[in-house]
């Protein structure tokens, strides 16, 4: 992270409306060196790399330069490279890095968003380096909520993490803040030197219920337990509720675990052991054991954590008082051994997903079983109770009634990180929203049998067969499979186009900077289907997947990749689709680095990268910017031309014109002339505005807008064949490319009038204003009705000749083909 930057970065880093925290939330999620740059190339004016940046913020701590001569001048992006850093530290784990960018934030006098947790990183990342004095100095002046404060004061006097002399009772006075402060009992610990979370038990030990009351069955899955069962255990006999069912369940841990299980069993006869026939995973336990429970309402334990004695009856409470709920949830405190409670980059209370409790038999008449799967089901079976009766009819209790523990053994410790998740729980979680979806909407029945034919997909990885094995793909397509975002408007076509064909198709995502999200945001609903319909392949990267061919379906995708060491995807050819030049037009700034890419490239699929330009003029500026091999121009891509071509126009007397796609980058919008220029308050036109994201706001008020216009958000085809005219509004920091909304809308018999720029990517396809106001060009367009009948027909010749499926699956073919040939030829 240090030497000269990529030219393509200080591009990027001049952009004002690209928000470093965005910025920041793409470096967590997919850990590109090149993000960890373009921020601090952001934070420093495009003059300094990471070793810079963290250089200057090391001399303004010891008091060698000020602000001014640091050269750091955007703090919000030095807040977010610290966030950034927090989230990647350096083995043991070390956080001084991020602690000392912190740290000269808070000198240089950093203001932070409202409702952002740098305050609490600071202090988490401080606290992880060991400065003590620096955490309590900052804790008075810095914002904080009461659980976070009480996370740090408690963790400063932890004999095992805080400041030096540190005492047990210290710490244990201190962390009994959390329940007393809620009004629930203290905790104390056991005499002895074991880890300080087996040691713990009711400080006075509250008084059990009295009189009867409905059986609530708590099941525990188990599977090769240490201790810490004990501690969890009597959890639930220390419970003030005593009415209890405590169903133990071993997953075939083996014979040298019979004694501890037999000597856990015996303590307490409320316990019942039961031992599975074969290693099932912990829902088939759940399936198991509610089919054999005696008790009304049903919870659960997991075999390492603690429940506060209050648990059970504070969630039960609820659910006696109101019928009409049908289960709670509460929160808990995640713990190590020696119950530290700061995790660099978590809140400290958070909800427990393993703390439902529910009403038996309403919820599984319902409901019919969790998921079998090894991971994650517990998520997915209580979002579908919320899915299926409503939130409203689930309690949630936010005091935290529970310590998780973060052990080892845990099947999640390795799949979570700050900012980051494991692949196989991303699909799983995109898999079980879009299926409730399904629910809610009344398509799909929430009941699940887990004897049936699964009813969404799930990584092979979550069924304990480990990694999956799919010898070869025909293709892999890297797009970004997001819903919405213009560039990739074609791609489910391409997609839905090689699967029917029967080619073996694979899709892996990337995403461009430009069009970032703070959020991980879901595939299409259509690529969500493709997968449960079993059409297509959908590996992790790190997958061992060959392919013959990958297609990349812009060079933006690989500017900012996962590191190659996260990759175990290989091909035999890659290419790359050129549909615009590496420089924008007017600045003659670098958008992508065609050398950078090919490495990348390299690097990621152990294939050397070929270009597939869409004219010449972009074939002659990728060579002259470094591109190795470049193919012949062509199009590429997928649309299907009206069965029933419209002639004319739709408007009559009074024509529609329109256009969509303003850009996220305040660089790429339009300004208000431009769109005077081309929609103009008048009467005569009817003018329409498809703005899904809420883009145009920013450049005008909708209050304000002329009142001939009519914003809309319908899907794109439905919203094309409202016009007559489609006008392309060109962007600034990309070139010219063949916009699928232009496309698309001559499919649909739309004309279609661009910037003369667009003219080598779509000839006479296109009607093109000239030094006359757009207005003009289409006004005398529209008069003219044998001229616009004519361009209406090459448009659609333009599409049936250029995009068709037949086309396109014949152009992959020989993609493909041709490298099978070169290889049987040498």
């Amino acid at each position: 992270m240090s030497g000269d930057p990529p030219e393509f970065l200080t591009t990027y880093a001049r952009l004002s409306s690209l928000d470093p925290r965005t910025v920041a939330a793409v470096a967590l999620r997919y850990r590109a060196d090149e993000s960890v740059t373009l921020l601090s190339l952001m934070a420093s004016g495009g003059t300094l790399t990471y070793d810079g940046v963290l250089a200057a913020a090391r001399r303004v701590i010891s008091g060698e330069t000020d602000a001014k001569g640091s050269g750091l001048t955007d703090l919000d992006a030095l807040a977010a490279l610290a966030r950034t850093i927090a989230g990647r530290p350096g083995p043991g784990p070390d956080y001084t890095e991020s602690a000392d960018l912190h740290q000269a934030l808070r000198i240089l006098g950093h203001r932070p968003r409202r409702k952002d947790d740098t305050h609490r990183l600071e202090a988490q990342t401080n606290l992880a380096a060991g400065r003590h004095d620096h955490v309590a100095t900052i804790l008075p002046q810095i914002k904080l909520d009461n659980d976070s404060r009480w996370m740090f004061e408690t963790d400063l006097v932890s004999p095992e993490v805080g400041r030096p002399g540190s005492t047990e009772d210290e710490w244990l006075r201190s962390f009994n803040r959390l329940f007393t402060s809620r009004g629930l009992s203290p905790i104390g610990l056991l005499d002895g030197d074991g880890a300080r979370f087996d040691r713990l038990r009711p400080a006075d030990p509250p008084a059990k219920v009295a009189g009867d009351g409905p059986t609530v069955t708590i099941i525990m899955s188990v599977f090769k337990p240490d201790q810490s069962l004990f501690t969890a255990l009597r959890s639930l006999i220390d419970q003030t509720w005593p009415h209890l069912e405590i169903l133990m369940v071993d997953d075939c841990s083996g014979p040298e675990f019979t004694p501890l299980l037999t000597e856990a069993a015996a303590m307490d006869d409320r316990i019942e052991l039961v031992v599975m026939p074969q290693n099932g995973g912990t829902y088939k336990i759940r399936n198991t054991a509610i089919a054999r429970a005696r008790g009304e309402f049903i919870g659960f334990q997991d075999s390492d954590d603690w429940s506060h004695p209050e648990r059970i009856q504070r969630q039960l409470q609820p659910l006696l008082d109101d019928p009409a709920l049908v289960a709670s949830a509460s929160r808990a405190v995640r713990v190590t051994g020696d119950i530290v409670t700061s995790k660099v980059g978590y809140p400290t209370v958070r909800p427990n997903a393993s703390s439902l409790v529910f009403r038996r038999d309403i919820v599984m008449e319902t409901l019919g079983a969790f998921d079998e799967v090894r991971k994650s089901a517990d998520m997915e079976f209580g979002e579908r109770i919320k899915t299926v009766f409503g939130r409203e009819r689930i309690a949630a209790i936010k005091d935290p009634l529970a310590l998780i523990q973060l052990s080892h053994a845990s099947l999640s410790l390795e799949d979570f990180r700050f900012g980051w998740q494991d692949a196989d729980r991303v699909f799983y979680r995109d898999a079980i929203n879009h299926w409730h979806a399904q629910i809610a909407a009344g398509t799909e029945s929430p009941l699940l049998d887990p004897a049936a034919p699964r009813r969404f997909a799930a990584p092979e990885r979550f069924f304990g067969k480990g990694a999956p094995v799919t010898d070869a793909a025909d293709v892999l397509l890297v797009s970004d499979w997001r819903p919405g975002t213009p560039r990739y408007h074609g791609n489910v076509q391409e997609l839905t186009t090689l699967a029917d064909a029967g080619l073996v198709t694979a899709v892996v995502h990337a995403e461009a900077m430009r069009y970032a999200d703070d959020k991980r945001l879901p595939p299409s609903a259509a690529v969500l289907d493709l997968r449960n319909q079993g059409r297509i392949v959908t590996p992790a990267w790190r997958d061992d997947l060959r392919t013959r061919l990958v297609l990349v379906h812009d060079p933006e995708l690989l500017s900012y990749p996962r590191p190659a060491v996260d990759v175990g995807l290989r091909a035999d050819r890659v290419v790359i689709r050129a549909a615009y030049p590496p420089r924008a037009p007017g600045d003659d700034a670098l958008v992508y680095e065609p050398r950078h890419v090919q490495q990348r490239v390299q690097d990621l699929f152990g294939a050397p990268a070929e270009w597939l330009p869409t004219n010449d003029s972009i074939a002659k500026a990728l060579v002259a910017d470094g591109a190795d091999t470049v193919l012949e121009p062509q199009h590429l891509g997928v649309l299907n031309v009206r069965h029933i071509r419209r002639r004319g126009q739709r408007g009559g007397p009074r024509p529609i014109i329109g256009t969509t796609g303003i850009e996220p980058l305040a660089e790429d919008r339009p300004d208000w002339a431009t769109l005077l220029g081309c929609f103009p308050d008048d009467d005569r036109l009817d003018v329409r505005i498809r703005d899904v994201r809420g883009a145009l706001a920013t450049i005008k008020r909708p209050a304000l807008l002329p009142p001939n216009w009519l914003l809309d958000s319908a899907p794109l085809a439905l919203f094309l064949r409202q016009l007559d005219v489609f006008v392309g509004l060109p962007r600034r920091t990309w070139g010219p490319e063949p916009m699928f909304a232009a496309l698309t809308a001559m499919s649909q018999g739309c004309v279609v009038v661009l910037d003369p720029a667009y003219e080598p990517q779509f000839g006479e396809a296109a009607h093109y204003w000239g030094e006359e106001p757009t207005v003009a060009t289409i006004r005398a367009l529209l008069k003219d009705r044998p001229a616009y009948r004519a361009q209406q027909e090459r448009g659609y010749e333009f599409v049936a000749t250029e995009l068709s499926p037949e086309i396109f699956t014949t152009r992959i073919g020989a993609l493909v083909g041709a490298h099978n040939e070169e290889n049987e030829a040498s």
